[in-house]
């Protein structure tokens, strides 16, 4: 691993303009020094003329000190706390997803979960499956899954909802295109013996989860690769009926807490929720938006 690395955040300035350096120090390099040469043959081939360049003398020559800055990859969307996110009587989570990489790692859909385990979360496990994955805070962690592998590159409607009063869980993986031997939809039914308690300082976040903070940057845990569409939340279990209303009429089902809507917006950064709460969000790391959705027809290629 090189111990110092850099990058200026302009490929070009002139005169007068003014271009940054990030500088990244690994442990134990103190310092690193800088200095501006004009480049007169980036060459290092033997049989050439060979690397040369040119001192130019400038205020920035000499050495400087140095840190660690670490890069966190991961894009998500984040909504900021909010008591709405653990609703007494239960709740539910669905959305359309296409996953690029299941079997690739845990993967963290949607939800209000914080490490070490406090929360709830919709995921993909470390077996491809989705799974609905619960903490109390308190060392007590749980995970129910369906126990069926999901199809790359494939759309699925996906629903998880949890019952206070009775601890009752259900999760359903239900493939929008079925193929012959693919045993890609499924459903599981269980009682959950740890009852979800987030942090009330935790965000709802979807494409990853809460991993914790490196100074001011929060850092994304089980960065999740592929699309998400129409992600809900309600503040109940409900049933099939209700859930398949919330695809495309959300504001139908009582008890909505929030039904966000990527088609809004897309130049920016917020996150629309169409639900009377308006729990909208943002994104962090510039997830990619204007993609295709479940029910594109190829119609239209112009998503303006």
């Amino acid at each position: 691993m090189k111990r110092i690395v850099g990058y200026g955040d302009r490929l070009a300035v002139a005169p007068g303009d003014r271009i940054d350096f990030r500088i990244n120090c690994e442990a134990g390099d103190r310092t690193y020094r800088a200095d501006i040469v004009r480049l007169i043959c980036g060459d290092d081939h033997t049989k050439h003329p060979g690397f040369r360049v040119e001192p130019v003398a400038t205020a920035i020559d000499g050495d400087h000190p140095g840190r660690r800055q670490a890069i966190h990859a991961g894009s998500f969307v984040e909504v900021p706390p909010s008591p709405d996110f653990a609703p007494s009587a239960g709740w539910s989570l669905q959305a359309m997803i296409w996953p690029t990489l299941p079997g690739a790692g845990p993967q963290t859909l949607m939800g209000c979960w914080s490490e070490p385990g406090a929360g709830y979360a919709l995921v993909i496990d470390a077996g491809g499956c989705l799974a609905l994955r619960l903490g109390d805070g308190a060392g007590g962690v749980e995970e129910i899954s369906t126990a069926a592998p999901l199809l790359a590159r494939e759309w699925y409607r996906v629903f998880a909802s949890w019952d206070a009063a009775t601890g009752a869980v259900r999760l359903v993986q239900q493939p929008l295109r079925r193929y012959a031997r693919a045993a890609a939809a499924a459903g599981r039914e269980a009682v959950a013996r740890v009852r979800p308690n987030p942090a009330s300082a935790t965000p709802f976040m979807l494409a990853a989860h809460d991993g914790g903070r490196d100074g001011a940057r929060r850092i994304a845990g089980g960065a999740y690769n592929g699309k998400i569409d129409r992600p809900r939340l309600v503040g109940r279990a409900i049933g099939d009926a209700e859930a398949e209303r919330l695809v495309e009429a959300p504001l139908a089902v009582d008890g909505l807490l929030a039904a966000w809507d990527f088609s809004q917006e897309i130049p920016g950064e917020r996150i629309v929720d169409l639900s009377a709460h308006r729990r909208d969000g943002r994104t962090v790391n510039l997830p990619a938006r204007a993609v295709i959705g479940y029910n594109w027809t190829g119609a239209v290629h112009d998503w303006k």
